[in-house]
């Protein structure tokens, strides 16, 4: 960032040094703005692939969430039948 007392050295210098300031904030602008997009992809890729990771666990553990029902259920069907036959 520049001073106050650097900016009235630029301006008192005329037109072209505000002028060539200007580019050159301008620049340096550009720069950071490409630094940023770069980080800000970056960011995204790494998020986008554990949002993967996430939904790839996810559907493992409502398979085996089912896989659990379908025993549980299994089983109940099973005491349910035993139960009967004591009965009767």
């Amino acid at each position: 960032m520049l001073s106050q007392h650097q900016i009235r050295v630029i301006y008192a210098e005329g037109v072209e040094s505000v002028t060539q300031a200007i580019r050159q904030l301008y620049e340096m602008i550009e720069i950071e703005d490409e630094r940023v997009q770069r980080l800000v992809a970056s960011a995204t890729t790494a998020h986008l692939q554990r949002i993967e990771q996430l939904r790839g666990r996810i559907n493992r553990l409502e398979e085996e969430l089912a896989r659990r029902v379908r025993q549980v259920h299994q089983l109940d069907l099973t005491v349910k039948g035993a139960v009967l036959q004591e009965l009767f």
